[in-house]
């Protein structure tokens, strides 16, 4: 199975690979959903994050099983935990936006570059195996450190 595969893919290479681009932050996406990791590295780094939505990996499926109800219990108190710092534009339905505080993950990894090394990085990480990377976000300055959430 593809999904099982990918889950059982260890981060040793990411990390490697985020080291030598001097990574400015980095987290595991587990528990707590991509929201609630990301809004604690922008909350520490006093920094706006923004989400390009249709980048964002994930497995066959996914939204069609949130749809139906398939959540575990942390679902409604990770919902609390990020829902006064994310902002969703562009008309997101409820089923997508739960994406980001849906703790069923693969605990891959979260980490940010300078613009200027995000696509090397990128092409590194392709080259050593990790074919599911992707640039998925932009740091920004936010007078209220947030995430937001764009179509694209």
């Amino acid at each position: 199975l593809p999904v099982a595969r990918t889950m059982a893919q260890l981060n040793r290479i990411a990390c490697e690979t985020m080291l030598e681009f001097d990574a400015r932050g980095a987290t595991d996406i587990t528990g707590f959903g991509l929201g609630g990791h990301t809004l604690s590295m922008a909350r520490a780094s006093k920094i706006g994050i923004r989400f390009f939505y249709d980048a964002i990996p994930r497995f066959p499926k996914t939204l069609d099983l949130i749809g139906m109800g398939v959540m575990t219990g942390l679902t409604g108190p990770n919902f609390k935990l990020v829902e006064s710092g994310i902002i969703f534009r562009d008309g997101f339905s409820d089923v997508e936006k739960a994406l980001f505080w849906d703790p069923q993950t693969s605990g891959g990894l979260f980490f940010g570059v300078r613009a200027k090394d995000a696509e090397a990085c990128l092409r590194k990480l392709h080259e050593r195996g990790v074919t599911d990377a992707r640039i998925v976000a932009e740091a920004f300055p936010a007078d209220k450190p947030r995430l937001e959430v764009v179509r694209g």
